[in-house]
């Protein structure tokens, strides 16, 4: 594939309905959506291996959320039913969350200059949008396709 493929105008659409999308809440309510997800994905997690006698650490629920979504993405590309493929959707962008979590282990408030720490807490929180957003987009691009898109949108 090249980058002609990818970026297109639908592309394009969607990724920037997505930042937006994506960026208001964090903007409202910062990272509200990350507690409110990841606490819920995470403590399942948790939960779920906890019942089979495993002691949950933060490397091995991170682990099982990364296969996680993979299964959900893979899950996404292979099924044929639409509204199964929403679902999917919509789970495997919700997952993304873990991204955020990764980034909030960052010690940004243990560096000595405050600006520094907001700003750089600033860069992260438009950088994950924009990954998310970009995953997001991906996924509906090439996993829904241009058909399904236009049907969608009628």
């Amino acid at each position: 594939m090249t980058m002609q493929v990818v970026i297109n105008k639908k592309f394009i659409q969607i990724f920037l309905r997505l930042t937006v999308l994506l960026l208001i809440p964090e903007l409202l309510y910062k990272d509200a959506t990350l507690y409110l997800i990841g606490g819920f994905i995470g403590w399942t997690l948790t939960e779920m291996l906890e019942t089979v006698g495993i002691v949950a650490k933060d490397y091995l629920i991170f682990s099982a959320w990364i296969v996680l979504l993979s299964l959900i993405i893979l899950l996404f590309f292979k099924t044929k039913i639409k509204v199964v493929k929403y679902i999917l959707l919509v789970v495997a962008a919700l997952s993304l969350y873990l991204f955020d979590i990764l980034f909030a282990k960052i010690p940004l408030f243990d560096m000595d200059s405050t600006k520094l720490a907001v700003f750089l807490d600033n860069v992260f929180l438009v950088l994950l949008v924009l990954v998310k957003a970009f995953v997001i987009s991906m996924l509906i691009h090439f996993g829904l396709g241009s058909n399904e898109l236009k049907k969608a949108s009628n």
